[in-house]
């Protein structure tokens, strides 16, 4: 087991829990994320914990891991007998997409620091966007002239 757990911050955990939308359904342990929202207000210090011994213990409870399955109709369709008429919503564990958000943000900011990821790669990426990807663009075709 590594020492990742220790770079876990209160910053970190807040940024993933509040990045998410409150309006998701909770996923097979009925927890959701308005529910972790009140805890957060409560006590800071126990999502934080819980998410530490996640990555500490290199994995999530299995509730946090399970998904329930929901498919439903697409609205305005005239032939409800096709498949594609209806789509499949995959609910997961909040507390899970926290853990899972926070793990990224580790795997990013490693990544950064060792230079792993080329110049090239805009995607994902703090302080890379679309516009910044165009603008690099322009300057090479000025330069080419």
């Amino acid at each position: 087991m590594g020492s990742t757990h220790t770079r876990v911050t209160e910053h970190a955990v807040e940024r993933a829990l509040y990045s998410q939308s409150v309006k998701k359904a909770p996923g097979p342990d009925k927890l959701s994320l308005g529910a972790i929202w009140l805890l957060w207000k409560w006590d800071k210090q126990r999502i934080v914990g819980l998410t530490k011994a996640a990555i500490r213990t290199e994995g999530q409870p299995a509730v946090w891991m399970r998904a329930s399955g929901v498919v439903i109709p697409k609205p305005g369709r005239e032939d409800y007998t096709q498949l594609k008429v209806y789509r499949y919503i995959s609910m997961l564990s909040c507390m899970g997409k926290v853990v899972e958000k926070v793990v990224a943000e580790l795997l990013s900011e490693k990544a950064e620091l060792r230079v792993l990821l080329s110049d090239g790669q805009f995607g994902s990426r703090k302080g890379r966007s679309a516009i910044a990807a165009v603008a690099i663009m322009v300057d090479r075709a000025h330069a080419a002239w």
